[in-house]
Parts: C-alpha cells; structure tokens; sequence
C-alpha cells in the first residue's frame, strides 16, 4: 500500500481527509511531463504519493461535474457488500444529491408555472369582468 497526500477543497479530500493509502497492482502511472498541461485544461491533480510523488488520484471540478474521479488504486479490494469503499460510497451518495436536486430544480420550476398560470387566469377574470361590462367576455363567460 502507498500513501498520497490529499489537496484539501477536493472530492478526495472529502473522502479521505489529508492522506489516502491504498493498494496497487500495476505499474501505471501519470506521465509528469503532461501534468502542467492537464492541470491548465481544468484536470485537478487530488492526491499524490509521498515517497514518489506520483500522481495518485484526479478529478474534475464540481463546476464542470458532479463527482468525476479517476484513480491509480484498486477500490475493490477494500469493500465487501457490508462495508462499501469510502469512493464507492461517495459517489452513490453524490448521485443521490445530484437527483434530489433535479427534483428540487424540476418542484422550482413547476410552483413558477404554478404562479404564472394563477396570474394569468386572475388577469383573464380581471378583463372579463372589463368586457362583462362592455359584452360577452371571450371565454364564455359575462
């Protein structure tokens, strides 16, 4: 296992906390000659390892997505159906979040029709009750 020093205001910081160790099984690893670059087209750079400095774990900001995270460990092998990785957890947890604010957008913008739609039956009355005086209002009504 390796230990990776985590940058605080990311997803893997909310995860973990300031130091992350985990398994390997492979000998990838994050050409540092392309990290300036992937860092300037908006890819942060979350955990690196402590005796290597190599790149550990990355991600998108919540700006750009919800919870998109890419890492160089095996998650797996530290969760069972009983006890689900701390990653695995984080994201069930943020998809979840991410579909209780659709329906919270969605409700927002149902109660906004809700209150035109009220406006605008008021405002029909309001110019039927005006032409009621004048005539048959359009809609039928007097």
């Amino acid at each position: 296992a390796q230990s990776s020093d985590v940058t605080p205001g990311t997803i893997a910081y909310e995860v973990y906390g300031p130091v992350v160790t985990e398994r390997h099984r492979h000998r990838y690893e994050a050409n540092e000659r392309y990290l300036d670059r992937l860092r300037d087209a908006g890819l942060v750079i979350s955990a690196i390892t402590q005796r290597e400095k190599l790149t550990e774990m990355v991600e998108l900001p919540k700006s750009v997505h919800p919870w998109y995270v890419g890492v160089q460990f095996h998650p797996e092998f530290k969760s069972t159906p009983w006890d689900g990785h701390p990653l695995f957890i984080g994201y069930v947890k943020a998809a979840l979040d991410h579909q209780a604010h659709a329906r919270h957008r969605h409700a927002q913008r149902h109660d906004q029709q809700a209150g035109v739609d009220e406006e605008a039956t008021v405002l029909e009355e309001l110019h039927c009750r005006v032409e009621g005086v004048h005539g048959s209002c359009s809609n039928g009504r007097k």
